[in-house]
C-alpha cells in the first residue's frame, strides 16, 4: 500500500471515530453495520448543529440589539463615542464602552458574552463605526421614502468653517410628509474647502438632492445674503433655478435683519466705537475667574455676555447686561482700583471702563441701542421659531418697523438724553478751540450757554443718524416682502371675509399661478371656495355650540341655586 492511499485511510478512520464519538455523546446506539442508522445519525447531529447555530445567532442578535441601543443612547444626546485610550486598563475607556460596561453589570449575558468572546467584542472602532453607519443608513431611507411620497421640498443651505478649518457646507431639506406636517432633515456636512464658487456649491447642492426629482419638486431654496449664493445671475440661486425652475429664491429673514443692524450703523464712527469698548467688557472679565468671581460677589444677576460678528442679537444681550448692571460694573472697578492684590494690568483696565461708563456719549449710546434692541430682539426670536408662519413674519417686520420709525421724534431723544444726564451728570461741551482775549472774558458764561446748546445740537444728531440708518437698511432689506403676499390665500383669520365673492384674494391667487405655473387656477380657485365656505361654517357651528353650553351652564345654575 502506498503511503498517500495509508494516510488518506488513516484521516478517513479518525473522522468515522469522531462521529461515532459524536453520536455516543447524543446517546444514540452504536449501529455500524445499518445504513440507515448512519443517515438518521446524521440527520440528527445536523438537526442539532443547526438549532446550536441558530441558538448562538440568536444570542448575537441580542447582544447586538444591547450595543444598537448604547450608539442610540449617544447619538440622542450628542455624546462623543470614542475615548483617548480605550485599552482594557484605562481608567476611561470612553462613553461607548463605558456604557456597555454599565449595561453588562445588570445583564448576565452581556456580561458573559464581553467576557469570554475572542472574535467579536463590538467594542472596537470599527464595530463602532459600522453601527453608526447603519444607523444613519435607516434613518436615510427612511427619510428618502418620505421625500419620494411628498410633492414639493425645499432646500436650506449654509457654510462654517469646522475646527480643522475645512470649509463645510449644510444641506438641508424640508418637505410635508403624509400627516401634514413640516418635517426639516438634515443631508449632510459637504467639504467645500477647495471650490467656494457659485458653480461649485451649485454642484454640490445638486448633487445632495438629485435622487429626489429636484426638477419638479424643489419650490423653495434659501440662502444667506452674499453674491456667491443669492446673485441675480451668477450666483447659486440662478444656478439652481436654471435646472429647477419653480425654486423661489428666499433670503433668510434672521440673516436679514443681522445685516440691518450691522450695516445701519456701519458708516457712524461713533457707533463703531461704541461697540468696539462694548466688546472689551466682556473680554475683561472672560479672560480672569478672579475678576468674574469679584463681580458675582458685587452683583450675582450680572454676566457680561460676549458679542458675535454674525450674529447681533448677541450684542443686544451685551448691551441689556452693561446697561441694567452699570453700577455694579462701577462698584467692581472701583473695588479693583482700591483694594489690594490686583496687578497694574487690571487695575489700568478697570481704570479705562470705567471711564466708559461714567462718559456722557457711551452712556448715552448704551441708552440708545438699549432702546433698538428692544424693539428687534423680539423680532429676533420670531424669526428664528420653528413654527411660525410667514404672514406672521410679515407682520412682525411690518410693526417693528413701524415702532422704529416711531421713535424718531425729539420726545425720545430728550428721554434718553435726561437719562443719561441723570445717569453720569451733564455732558462737557464740544467747543472749538481758539485764542482766548480778554474780551473772551465779558462773553464766557454766553459761550458755555452756546457750547451747551452744540452739545445737545450734536448728540440729537448723532441719534437721528442711527435711527435713520437702521430704518433705512430694514426698509431696503424687507422690501421683496410683496413677491410671497400669496401666502395670504392661507391667512386662516380672513376666511369669513374671503368666503365673500367680492372679497376674494384675486389678486394673491394670481401672483401664485405666476410663481407657481403647474397649478390649474381655476380648480384651485374653486377648492379654496369650498375652504372658506367650509371654514366659516364650521366656525359657526363652534360658536353656536360654545353658546348653547354657555345657556344650558346657566340655566342649571339658576335651577340648583333655587
Amino acid at each position: 500500500m502506498s503511503p498517500l492511499l495509508t494516510t488518506r485511510c488513516g484521516l478517513l478512520q479518525q473522522q468515522l471515530d469522531l462521529q461515532r464519538e459524536r453520536l455516543q455523546a447524543v446517546g444514540y446506539p452504536e449501529t455500524q453495520d445499518s445504513t440507515e442508522g448512519i443517515d438518521e445519525a446524521l440527520d440528527l447531529a445536523r438537526t442539532i448543529s443547526t438549532k446550536k447555530h441558530n441558538k448562538q445567532v440568536q444570542k448575537n442578535r441580542d447582544i447586538l440589539r444591547k450595543l444598537i441601543i448604547a450608539a442610540l443612547y449617544l447619538a440622542r444626546q450628542e455624546q462623543a463615542f470614542r475615548g483617548h485610550n480605550e485599552a482594557a486598563g484605562s481608567s476611561n475607556r470612553g462613553n461607548f464602552v463605558e456604557l456597555v460596561h454599565a449595561f453588562a453589570e445588570f445583564d448576565t449575558a452581556l456580561a458573559e458574552h464581553m467576557g469570554s468572546s475572542t472574535v467579536f467584542s463590538g467594542m472596537s472602532n470599527t464595530i463602532q463605526n459600522d453601527i453608526i453607519e447603519s444607523i444613519a443608513r435607516s434613518i436615510q431611507d427612511e427619510t428618502d421614502k418620505d421625500i419620494h411620497i411628498s410633492p414639493f421640498i425645499a432646500v436650506q443651505v449654509d457654510d462654517t468653517s469646522d475646527i480643522s478649518n475645512k470649509c463645510q457646507l449644510t444641506v438641508i431639506i424640508r418637505y410635508v410628509n403624509e400627516k401634514g406636517s413640516v418635517c426639516e432633515r438634515f443631508l449632510g456636512f459637504f467639504d467645500v474647502s477647495l471650490e467656494r464658487d457659485a458653480k461649485a456649491v451649485t454642484s454640490v447642492v445638486m448633487r445632495a438632492i438629485g435622487n429626489y426629482s429636484p426638477t419638479n419638486k424643489l419650490i423653495c431654496q434659501t440662502y444667506d445674503g452674499a453674491s456667491c449664493m443669492s446673485g441675480q445671475h451668477g450666483g447659486v440661486q440662478a444656478l439652481v433655478k436654471a435646472h429647477c425652475p419653480n425654486a423661489l429664491f428666499i433670503h433668510c429673514y434672521a440673516h436679514k435683519l443681522n445685516l440691518v443692524l450691522a450695516q445701519g450703523t456701519n458708516n457712524i464712527q461713533a457707533a463703531k466705537l461704541f461697540f468696539a469698548n462694548l466688546d472689551a467688557f466682556h473680554n475683561f472679565f472672560s479672560r480672569s475667574c478672579k475678576r468674574s468671581a469679584l463681580l458675582c460677589e458685587v452683583d450675582g444677576a450680572v454676566r457680561v455676555p460676549g458679542g458675535s460678528a454674525v450674529r447681533w442679537n448677541f450684542k443686544s444681550r451685551a448691551v441689556h447686561a452693561i446697561h441694567e448692571g452699570r453700577v455694579s460694573l462701577c462698584i467692581a472697578f472701583d473695588k479693583i482700583m482700591t483694594e489690594p492684590g490686583w496687578d497694574k494690568e487690571t487695575i489700568a483696565q478697570s481704570a479705562s471702563l470705567k471711564q466708559k461708563l461714567e462718559d456722557f456719549e457711551f452712556t448715552f449710546l448704551l441708552g440708545v441701542f438699549q432702546f433698538i434692541f428692544g424693539l428687534t430682539e423680539p423680532l429676533f426670536q420670531v424669526l428664528q421659531s420653528k413654527t411660525v408662519d410667514i404672514k406672521k413674519c410679515q407682520d412682525r417686520i411690518m410693526s417693528t418697523l413701524s415702532a422704529l420709525k416711531a421713535t424718531r421724534t425729539d420726545e425720545a431723544f430728550s428721554r434718553i438724553y435726561d437719562e443719561t444726564g441723570t445717569a453720569v451728570g451733564e455732558p462737557v461741551p464740544r467747543r472749538k478751540r481758539r485764542r482766548r482775549g480778554w474780551d473772551d472774558l465779558e462773553q464766557g458764561f454766553n459761550q458755555h450757554q452756546e457750547g451747551d446748546q452744540e452739545t445737545l445740537v450734536s448728540f440729537r444728531r448723532l441719534y437721528f443718524q442711527i435711527v435713520d440708518g437702521v430704518v433705512l437698511h430694514m426698509t431696503h432689506r424687507f422690501a421683496d416682502m410683496e413677491h410671497l403676499n400669496f401666502f395670504r390665500i392661507l391667512e386662516h383669520t380672513s376666511f369669513a371675509s374671503f368666503c365673500k365673492p367680492a372679497a376674494f384674494p384675486s389678486s394673491e391667487l394670481a401672483q401664485l399661478i405666476n410663481t407657481y405655473p403647474f397649478f390649474d387656477q381655476l380648480k384651485l380657485r374653486n377648492e379654496l371656495h369650498t375652504l372658506y365656505n367650509n371654514r366659516v361654517k364650521m366656525v359657526d357651528f363652534g360658536t353656536a355650540c360654545s353658546e348653547a353650553r354657555d345657556e344650558l351652564g346657566s340655566e342649571a345654575g339658576t335651577r340648583w341655586y333655587k
